[in-house]
């Protein structure tokens, strides 16, 4: 069976070493424990052969299951690859539109100003690290862009769940640091 593993993946291939690795450790183990129990039993009145048979089946279909999970593994289909970049729980007043998170911990989000009034962004927090931004106007129903650097860093193409609290004050009503919370999830760029 290791050969034709190996035959099948190049052992260059980070997974094919795991999913080889890990079923020649299930294959040992099993062949262990069968000889351990077998050993065990011939002093209980020579029933081993049951014993045997029962874990034999039970083993080939532990090394199955394993197999199986290995492979699935291997060809990532538990990867969350299908995750987009997306932001729930912002209010209408500054709402969603893009976001990106970059792994060298760049933040950069799109949001649309309704508050009706002209609006300041002066501080946005990603995953509890707060940073002020550069402190720009925004008018009722404009595009509102905001980049920074220096948040967690994370691994590319891994997934991320991050709270994000943007302080913006109202200029109109005289409303200051104003917070508007929200839950982005996506993909390290």
């Amino acid at each position: 069976m290791l050969y034709y593993l190996n035959s099948f993946y190049s052992l260059s291939n980070p997974k094919a070493i795991g999913l080889y690795i890990g079923f020649s450790f299930v294959y040992q183990f099993v062949f262990f424990l069968t000889f351990k129990v077998v050993k065990t039993l011939k002093f209980l009145n020579n029933k081993g052969q049951a014993a045997l048979e029962y874990l034999m089946t039970y083993g080939w279909a532990l090394v199955v299951m394993v197999v199986v999970i290995a492979a699935l593994v291997a060809l990532d289909i538990f990867n969350l690859g299908s995750v987009t970049d997306t932001c729930a729980g912002f209010p209408t007043t500054v709402a969603y539109q893009r976001h990106v998170y970059d792994a060298t911990g760049t933040f950069q989000i799109s949001l649309l100003n309704g508050t009706g009034q002209t609006i300041d962004i002066n501080r946005l927090s990603v995953d509890g690290t707060d940073k002020d931004v550069t402190l720009t106007r925004y008018a009722a129903g404009a595009s509102i862009k905001i980049s920074n650097s220096g948040y967690p860093a994370g691994t590319a193409t891994r997934s991320y769940k991050v709270p994000v609290v943007i302080t913006y004050n109202i200029m109109g009503l005289d409303f200051n640091n104003v917070k508007a919370q929200g839950t982005c999830l996506g993909k390290y760029q």
